[in-house]
């Protein structure tokens, strides 16, 4: 039996524990502040803020449309695919109940 490793990288609760652990740093750029030993422009900071602001909303819209197609297509899963579905709520990433529930519905 294979063993399947999940990638937390790119989970929502991931996304806020960096969040929390770089809190100081995101607000201080967001107020425009000056950062204790940032020596550039500011333009790998903008890069790393945007990009972590552009994740963390696709992810928000990937949370809620997994939640909406879980409780719409609850009714129409067999028994199997629920199961896997709660566990990949669990440990996956938002895509993965997605996927679950597009092809188990059918």
């Amino acid at each position: 039996m294979y063993i399947i490793k999940m990638s937390y990288k790119y989970s929502i609760f991931n996304m806020l524990n960096e969040y929390k652990k770089n809190k100081h740093l995101i607000d201080a750029y967001i107020k425009n502040q000056p950062i204790e030993g940032l020596n550039d422009d500011g333009l790998i900071m903008g890069i790393s803020v945007g990009l972590f602001s552009l994740l963390f909303v696709v992810s928000i819209i990937l949370f809620i449309w997994a939640l909406w197609a879980t409780i719409k297509f609850w009714s129409r899963l067999n028994d199997v695919a629920k199961v896997i579905l709660v566990i990949s709520w669990l440990v996956g990433p938002p895509i993965l109940p997605l996927i679950i529930v597009y092809v188990g519905k059918k």
